[in-house]
């Protein structure tokens, strides 16, 4: 994974601003590889995703992983309370 400062590439190539996808980026590598805070989950899928964003290559699902993220990690900071899987279901609706 590349550090921080892709970011400014992704921030062109989604329109999204350059401190959203730092927190995004920050949040999935950092904290969404836990289930239940506890047990690390590899996501290849995610991966993926962040691999194209990267490269340019971006696809619609690389965009609905980065508002699935942030709607997430927003869903956390409001309820601190919630484990992954409950900001998770409630992010995937």
């Amino acid at each position: 994974m590349k550090k921080l400062t892709d970011t400014d590439k992704l921030s062109d190539g989604t329109g999204f601003r350059k401190e959203l996808i730092d927190e995004v980026k920050k949040y999935t590598i950092e904290k969404h590889l836990y289930i239940d805070d506890s047990v690390f989950e590899y996501n290849t899928l995610v991966a993926l995703s962040w691999q194209r964003l990267a490269e340019g290559k971006i696809e619609k699902r690389d965009i609905t992983l980065l508002e699935h993220e942030y709607y997430k990690m927003t869903m956390k900071k409001i309820h601190p309370e919630w484990n992954h899987m409950q900001a998770h279901k409630v992010s995937a609706k």
